[in-house]
């Protein structure tokens, strides 16, 4: 693991985030990168612009759960090229996001 010296443990445990290790060369440990990732590629191949493919990916909803990942970072969704009424791009707590979140992973 390329960050399995003294320091990154350190700062891991500074920050109270723990470290998980995974083998590099078996990536179906790793599935849910490894999904993000070959989302990732096919936007940037189909987009013109990259920053706009990442934009998107940004403001779309997460399957099953009605926010996307800027709403859950932001609490407010990003403005784009697709128009949309200003109210929704005003802050906004996502109501119960954490707790959907997390019953999702129990399960």
């Amino acid at each position: 693991m390329p960050f399995n010296n003294q320091e990154f443990l350190k700062f891991a445990k500074e920050w109270d985030f723990p470290v998980t290790t995974t083998s590099p060369l078996y990536p179906q440990t790793n599935v849910q990168v490894e999904r993000f990732v070959g989302i990732i590629k096919t936007a940037m191949k189909k987009s013109q612009d990259p920053n706009i493919a990442i934009l998107q990916y940004r403001n779309t909803p997460i399957n099953n759960l009605k926010y996307s990942p800027a709403q859950l970072l932001f609490n407010r969704r990003l403005r784009d090229n697709i128009p949309t009424l200003k109210i929704n791009l005003k802050p906004a707590i996502p109501a119960k996001a954490r707790q959907e979140l997390q019953s999702r992973q129990q399960k």
